[in-house]
């Protein structure tokens, strides 16, 4: 997922020659999304095993 327009993922898959597809999202969105992956990961690593 990305916030960058297709002119900038474009150049981006043919610098690095990358064969998969950028999706576009608000970068609003993907902020929440990269908090909420993040707060979970920690909580995973900080709290005791059941």
């Amino acid at each position: 997922m990305s916030a960058s327009n297709n002119e900038q993922t474009g150049a981006l898959k043919k610098t690095y020659k990358l064969n998969f597809e950028f999706y576009f999202t608000d970068e609003t969105a993907l902020k929440t999304i990269v908090r909420l992956i993040r707060r979970d990961f920690f909580c995973y690593l900080w709290l005791p095993s059941q």
